[in-house]
């Protein structure tokens, strides 16, 4: 299954749009723009930020057939993912076997999720921002020295980057300001903050000086905010695809449908951490309520990521990848908590299930 699924989904119907999001990457090389002002020049459908295209810039120079780029840009993407699992799970286990087992886990249950087998496998802009961001979340999260202000640099320039390649992902500066500050305590946090503030207007100023802030701000803000929202079910989730929501109410409504089917399509993932946050709140002695975990720090990054997933899903042209950016850190909690329990437990994890 695992073999079908990683050879298969490249060609199916779904990806047909790696051509036309593969082209302003492409088209740099040729002399073009990534973004033109909105009555000017060529359509590139660049709604999304610029590290989503300069992420594949060097895909431009391998010669070939269009479907030889993309398939080239798939594996960038592929290697770039299995490349910070191996990062993950290294840093969750010295025990080989306990690491291979693990790995395969965090494989299988991200090939299990079309949102994320959508993102990992597509040319988009979703694959750039997800690995930079979780490579800056790990930063922050596995630091064990008190976020020393090269580590808050390294995470911050991680993070802006993956903001700047989709705007979705904001949020996740505020849910590590949180989790610096659980871990770290307020000293730790202050500097992730300011190490952010910095980077980030420095990166954005480069990005402004070179596009021009009129341009960006309108394919990158003005474009996308006037996209329709869809009409869809609160109580099924189903998109009635001839009908739009008009009005505060009625996207308020549409909003709330489209989280509660990211929450029913990934229902395990949820489950599965919500019992290991009932079981840790169970055990704790009071006053230490929140678990200081990889675990819960990935959980509340996902939780503060469901807001714009849901938004990108309401909209009209949202497709399926939106709910990634959440399903991404719902995996990475899961795979640390398998890996968590099994230290705690004194085993491995597979000899246990042997057992």
């Amino acid at each position: 299954d695992l073999h079908h699924q990683v050879h298969s989904f490249p060609t199916r119907r779904s990806s047909d749009l790696n051509n036309a999001r593969l082209t302003p990457a492409i088209a740099l090389h040729y002399g073009f723009r990534l973004y033109y002002p909105l009555h000017e020049g060529p359509v590139l459908s660049t709604v999304v930020g610029p590290m989503a295209f300069l992420a594949y810039w060097p895909i431009g120079f391998l010669r070939g057939s269009p479907t030889t780029l993309i398939l080239a840009g798939s594996a960038l993407n592929l290697i770039v993912c299995a490349a910070l699992l191996a990062a993950l799970v290294r840093r969750l286990t010295p025990d080989r076997p306990m690491r291979l087992f693990v790995a395969l886990i965090g494989a299988q249950l991200a090939l299990s999720y079309p949102s994320l087998r959508y993102s990992l496998f597509c040319i988009h802009a979703d694959a750039p921002a997800l690995l930079l961001g979780g490579l800056g979340a790990g930063l922050v999260i596995f630091d064990r020295a008190g976020l020393a202000w090269k580590r808050c640099v390294a995470a911050a320039l991680c993070l802006t980057l993956a903001v700047w390649a989709k705007q979705s992902l904001a949020p996740i500066f505020l849910a590590l300001a949180v989790v610096a500050a659980l871990h770290q305590g307020a000293r730790g946090a202050a500097r992730f903050v300011g190490a952010s503030a910095v980077v980030g207007a420095l990166i954005s100023g480069l990005f402004v000086a070179w596009i021009g802030f009129a341009t960006l701000r309108d394919n990158m803000f003005a474009v996308p905010a006037q996209h329709p929202w869809r009409q869809m079910s609160l109580a099924t989730g189903e998109i009635f695809d001839r009908l739009n929501a008009v009005g505060a109410v009625a996207h308020a409504k549409v909003l709330a449908a489209a989280a509660l089917h990211i929450v029913r399509e990934n229902w395990f993932l949820f489950a599965a951490l919500l019992v290991a946050l009932a079981e840790h709140l169970l055990r704790s002695r009071p006053g230490r309520r929140w678990p200081r975990r990889a675990w819960a720090a990935f959980l509340l990054i996902a939780v503060a990521l469901l807001p714009t997933a849901a938004v990108g899903r309401a909209k009209i042209g949202g497709e399926i990848n939106h709910e990634s950016f959440a399903v991404f850190f719902l995996v990475a909690a899961l795979v640390c908590w398998l890996a968590s329990i099994a230290q705690e437990q004194g085993r491995p994890l597979p000899a246990r299930i042997a057992a």
